[in-house]
């Protein structure tokens, strides 16, 4: 299926100017009317990861206290289910519920990263399978990135925690130490270094922010069938991640979000600890 007009019609998006007036739910909700049943059902999978967010504040409130977190959208579940998960179980995909089912009695003993890394390794494994290669090559990226900000964050916080499930040893592996780890990998992964001296600066608005343009030029750069249904889904993910720049730029300083990070990195080391 070709989307010839609905990609004519959307507008310019770019990280340089997240102020843009784009009503980010418009034309959400255009996309979704328009796309094909088939690919309207894919489409899903870019948006789980926000109804990770929700459902893991939801987890995290309920377990470890943490004040409720702002709902992420756009998102495939409304938060009178994502705040009902308990009984609501089968409503959401399988491996959601497979993640529920198997370790919702477990909540309370379990610290948040273990909580977070059992559901982003069971999505990882559902993406895997999807009949689709930009998606799956796109979060097999995520994936490889995630795993470079650990490598890098082992060195430079001097900690030897046990290996995380969603973490490619061979990738993080190499950047705990200096050298020539970095030279090897920087062949295949050309921003790597500049994904480094973010790291090094440990300002987090700098880290999200080289973050997302690694990210955003995979999607620039992926060979895709123009005018496909590929195209409309690197389409979402660049307007997710301006929805969420600009969601910070109008509501929070970049003072106030500094300090929102620093309360999450001072809860990450809680969690190292814990681990």
């Amino acid at each position: 299926m070709k989307y010839y007009y609905l990609i004519a019609t959307l507008p310019d998006l770019s990280l340089e100017d997240v102020k843009a007036k784009v009503d980010m739910d418009e034309v959400m909700e255009t996309i979704r009317r328009n796309l094909e049943k088939e690919d309207e059902v894919l489409l899903r999978y870019l948006l789980y990861p926000n109804d990770h967010r929700n459902l893991l504040g939801a987890i995290f409130q309920r377990y470890h206290h943490l004040p409720p977190p702002t709902f992420a959208s756009p998102a495939i579940f409304e938060e009178a289910i994502i705040e009902d998960y308990q009984r609501q179980q089968y409503t959401f995909p399988d491996y959601i519920a497979d993640f529920l089912g198997t370790f919702q009695e477990r909540f309370a003993e379990m610290n948040m990263r273990e909580i977070e890394n059992q559901l982003l390794t069971r999505f990882y494994d559902a993406i895997s399978e999807v009949n689709d290669d930009f998606m799956r090559s796109y979060f097999a990226f995520e994936r490889i990135v995630r795993s470079m900000i650990t490598g890098f964050n082992r060195g430079l916080y001097k900690f030897n925690s046990p290996l995380e499930m969603v973490e490619d040893e061979s990738i993080s592996g190499r950047l705990v130490q200096e050298g020539v780890g970095i030279s090897i990998l920087a062949k295949a992964y050309p921003f790597i270094e500049s994904l480094r001296d973010s790291l090094v600066s440990k300002n987090p608005f700098a880290i999200e922010k080289a973050v997302d343009e690694v990210k955003w030029d995979f999607i620039e750069n992926f060979n895709w069938d123009f005018f496909g249904r590929q195209q409309v889904y690197g389409y979402v993910l660049k307007l997710l991640m301006v929805k969420r720049w600009a969601w910070l730029e109008e509501r929070q300083s970049e003072e106030h979000f500094e300090r929102l990070c620093h309360q999450i990195r001072s809860s990450e080391l809680i969690k190292t600890k814990e681990v």
